[in-house]
């Protein structure tokens, strides 16, 4: 095809003859010409012509002055195209493309030419975009080119085409693409921390960003096994993500995707557990029931809840998985004066037992457990108890006097009250014997301050000392001394028994009840109480004694040591062939 109008016969030379001739030209689109579009006559080997764009035929003819006209030469053909063919439309890479792909594939779309047709592409691609060092390819006969490896970069790219006219088209819009072949660093985690517990479940991943700069998307996974066995998979474009998630242990971990396709490592995992269920309330085991404590030092115990203790099988049986799991308890004590705990002393720990130094006071106690969650159980019911480690103050002996002499065998026994600001005076021990060591004395216990008992005529010793609820004892009072001897002193002297005597003193009694027996000789003695229904709830004596008098006191407790109610009970006898029946009134 030519690119001008203008046929230069010089370009397609006919031999000349020698005798004067002329040539007859013509150019037809149509090899038959039938309708020659051009017919020129001239006396020179080139002719010049006008033609618009289009494919043409043409030959030559030679004439002579006498007419003689020659044949037509072969017919040959040429084209006329002006027009450059379009700009051809570029398709891969896209534009502004990252990729970690050192070698790039580019295509684009064929340029059209509907004369000459087009005969080739030309494709540039440098680093600049004025494209200063620029690599061509040329000569393309497709629409696709491979380029050489390219290292990371940014580029810029372009094509043009040519047709067969020699026309070339425009440069294609510039289009620019990355190539980033650095692996991005591994996202480091901050949020849920490390074997974190909550109780919330709406949970908030966050992590830092990525230090590469073409940081696309992150790939977060989260699963109830530390192998990511059917994990959830989350993509986000940003560092934060918000999931509500059911309570068990998760494991989580982090990775990041470039806009190159580079995919980093993934991070450290991290585990965390939901749980949002309240503890069990604890039950209180000691100390419990208002009791007194001898120490400072008290030790507290209570139940284990039950939350605890499926964690603790569940731990032990599975390994890998903890798909519903409660988190660790713990435990808070309060003990306080004052039961509606106003200002409490508090102490946490992880045990079933606690141990505090507390001063003398009575104190009341309870527990509450809350896990590593935060979730907190209520507190449980209150229970009381006491602390005195110090004796009452010593009682000081009132009656009898020191050294005084009775002439009746009823003795009357008086002392003060001793105090004791913790616990209080609860009992009164008072022995009474016929030596200083008190070596087999008569020893009573109760609640009052006067003894009324029935003495035989000698000399005695008596002592008393202080119990509190705490069971402190107080130190013994002094000693004192006073002696019994009736109007008829020689017929006591005598010694002589003729007769069972019993005697119950007192009688209604609260506390303790004393009681004397007389024996004339040697006997088989059963000493026994009944309730009102005929049923033996205490036996005092079952055993042989010699002739003589003795000391019985009963503490108002039957054989299981329990303390008997209030009411109307009866003694039996059985001695020296003889059984004595007698009702004795316990009061409140």
């Amino acid at each position: 095809m030519l690119d001008n109008c203008k046929t230069e016969k010089g370009n397609d030379e006919f031999e000349a003859l020698k005798s004067p001739i002329k040539y007859i030209v013509q150019v037809d689109s149509n090899r038959n010409f039938s309708s020659p579009i051009k017919v020129d006559t001239t006396s020179f080997t080139q002719d010049t012509f006008i033609l618009s764009e289009q494919q043409y035929f043409w030959r030559v003819r030679v004439y002579d002055l006498a007419g003689n006209q020659g044949i037509f030469s072969n017919i040959d053909s040429f084209g006329v195209d002006i027009t450059a063919p379009t700009i051809p439309i570029l398709t891969a890479p896209e534009n502004g493309l990252f990729t970690n792909t050192q070698t790039v594939n580019f295509k684009w779309l064929g340029s059209l030419d509907n004369l000459s047709g087009t005969k080739f592409y030309t494709l540039q691609y440098s680093t600049s975009s004025a494209f200063i060092n620029t690599i061509t390819l040329d000569s393309i006969s497709d629409t696709t080119a491979t380029s050489l490896s390219l290292g990371d970069s940014m580029y810029f790219w372009r094509v043009r085409a040519k047709d067969n006219a020699g026309n070339f088209s425009d440069w294609s819009q510039t289009r620019s693409f990355r190539i980033y072949t650095q692996i991005p660093s591994i996202p480091v985690l901050i949020t849920p921390q490390n074997n974190i517990v909550m109780n919330n479940s709406n949970v908030n991943f966050v992590w830092y960003r990525s230090t590469s700069p073409i940081i696309y998307f992150y790939k977060l996974q989260y699963a109830r096994n530390a192998l990511f066995t059917n994990p959830d998979s989350v993509i986000r474009y940003d560092t934060l993500l918000t999931l509500t998630l059911t309570d068990s242990v998760f494991y989580w971990r982090v990775r990041s995707i470039d806009s190159a396709s580079n995919i980093s490592n993934w991070s450290a995992v991290w585990s965390f557990e939901i749980d949002t269920r309240t503890p069990n309330i604890p039950s209180l085991i000691s100390p419990t029931n208002g009791i007194w404590l001898l120490n400072n030092l008290t030790i507290f115990n209570w139940s284990q809840v039950n939350s605890d203790k499926e964690r603790s099988k569940k731990q032990q049986a599975i390994k890998q998985e903890f798909s519903d799991l409660t988190s660790a308890v713990r435990y808070i004590l309060q003990v306080d004066t004052n039961r509606n705990f106003i200002n409490p002393i508090s102490d946490t720990t992880g045990l079933t037992y606690d141990t505090l130094i507390l001063n003398q006071s009575r104190y009341f106690w309870r527990i509450r457990a809350f896990d590593l969650a935060g979730n907190q159980g209520t507190f449980s019911g209150y229970d009381s108890f006491g602390i005195d480690y110090t004796a009452p103050t010593i009682p000081n002996l009132i009656a009898p006097v020191n050294n005084v002499t009775f002439t009746d065998s009823f003795v009357q026994f008086y002392w003060n009250r001793s105090l004791d600001n913790v616990s209080g005076v609860v009992n009164y021990r008072i022995q009474i014997a016929l030596n200083l060591n008190f070596t087999f004395p008569i020893d009573l216990t109760f609640n009052d301050t006067t003894l009324l008992i029935t003495l035989d005529d000698t000399t005695y010793f008596w002592r008393v000392k202080a119990i509190d609820r705490a069971n402190n004892e107080s130190n013994w009072s002094v000693v004192k001394t006073f002696r019994v001897l009736t109007t008829d002193i020689q017929e006591q002297n005598s010694n002589e028994l003729t007769s069972l005597s019993f005697n119950i003193y007192p009688n209604p009694s609260r506390a303790i009840i004393l009681i004397k027996l007389s024996l004339p000789y040697l006997s088989a003695v059963r000493l026994q109480i009944y309730d009102k229904t005929g049923k033996i709830i205490k036996t005092l004596l079952n055993e042989s004694k010699q002739k003589g008098s003795y000391f019985i006191n009963w503490n108002c407790r039957d054989d299981a040591d329990k303390k008997v109610s209030p009411g109307i009970y009866f003694y039996t006898l059985e001695a020296c062939g003889k059984i004595i029946r007698q009702k004795v009134i316990l009061l409140k």
